[in-house]
């Protein structure tokens, strides 16, 4: 009998099957479409399909807008002041219609004092893990490291142009910290309470230093942000600020403390912001005016979109506006009622 598939009961390439399409393969072997894979790839012939995928298209499109949105509201927000915490006491961002300017007010001498007064954490991050007690002898190498770097800190104190008093509390730093690694590498043994006598022995020398960085960081930094003030004029009432930060100091940080001080006081809610990052790469001008953009758009968007005066409208113009999220006032209404369920 001919070997023609015409006349043979197995279905021709272009013959669908119950279990999907064949197709030629090398060697003169067929496969067979997976109807399941067919379905995934033609996933428009079903009409849910067509109808999830027009659904999503109105968020994606209203997300586009709003990203247009913002980066004109970026670049019409001015003037604005974007503080960058740094360890150079910060970096500050004057923006205007026509200019860019960035400063760093801060003297040196406040950086020296901090980084001094930073010993005592230097030497808790090497014993901190064997408080619980040492179980090796680990830790003593890079104590003894840590410990040169201080000796040769000390030995050069007297070149700096620090204050003769700020010498004075900065020697006492460092020589009770040198002295507290000493013994601890010759007794080869330390405990959460030396660490604390220690701590003790330096506490008031950091006390007083930190009073003295305090100092000169906030003279410089009003000292330029009263010239700005000056520059701008009446468009000082209507400044924003943005003050990018960590999380760990993102209250009453002292740029936020000096800000308060200084700009329109009826205004400073409407105008101050701190924006947490979450690490340098994102401490940049453009991160801080996309966020501010954000705050500002948002803002105008709750009172349009919630506009009626209701509670539960007021609630959501407020979330809105606010880093609380708009769904959070739904989540707080119906969360007891669903744990409730749960624990029945």
């Amino acid at each position: 009998m001919s070997a023609n598939p015409l006349n043979s009961n197995k279905p021709t390439p272009q013959q669908p099957d119950s279990t999907g399409d064949q197709l030629p393969a090398s060697g003169g072997a067929e496969i067979r479409i997976d109807p399941f894979d067919l379905q995934k790839v033609a996933m428009l012939s079903s009409a849910r399909a067509v109808a999830q995928e027009h659904i999503f298209a109105i968020d994606t499109a209203m997300r586009a807008n709003y990203d247009l949105l913002r980066a004109k509201v970026v670049m019409s927000i001015r003037p604005v002041i974007v503080v960058q915490f740094d360890f150079s006491g910060g970096t500050y961002n004057l923006l205007t219609n026509d200019r860019q300017i960035t400063v760093q007010p801060v003297p040196r001498t406040f950086e020296q004092i901090k980084s001094i007064c930073h010993a005592p954490l230097g030497i808790y991050t090497i014993l901190a893990p064997y408080l619980n007690g040492p179980a090796s002898l680990e830790w003593i190498k890079p104590l003894d490291d840590f410990r040169i770097v201080l000796a040769r800190g000390l030995e050069t104190l007297k070149a700096t142009d620090l204050d003769p008093q700020v010498t004075a509390w900065c020697s006492t730093v460092l020589a009770n910290s040198i002295k507290y690694i000493e013994a601890s590498i010759r007794d080869k043994l330390f405990s959460v309470t030396t660490f604390q006598d220690y701590s003790k022995s330096v506490f008031e020398a950091i006390r007083l230093n930190m009073i003295h960085a305090a100092k000169i960081q906030v003279t410089a930094i009003v000292k330029l942000l009263l010239q700005w003030k000056k520059e701008l004029g009446a468009e000082w009432e209507n400044l924003y600020t943005v003050i990018l930060t960590t999380w760990t100091i993102e209250e009453e940080n002292q740029h936020w403390l000096v800000f308060r001080e200084l700009m329109e006081r009826s205004k400073l809610e409407q105008r101050l912001y701190v924006v947490s990052v979450g690490n340098a790469s994102h401490n940049t001008v453009d991160v801080a005016l996309m966020n501010l953009a954000i705050i500002v758009q948002d803002k105008i968007a709750g009172h349009l979109v919630f506009a009626h005066h209701s509670a539960a409208a007021t609630t959501m113009n407020v979330n809105l506006a606010s880093r609380s999220d708009l769904l959070s006032g739904s989540v707080r209404q119906v969360l007891k009622e669903i744990l409730a369920a749960y624990n029945g």
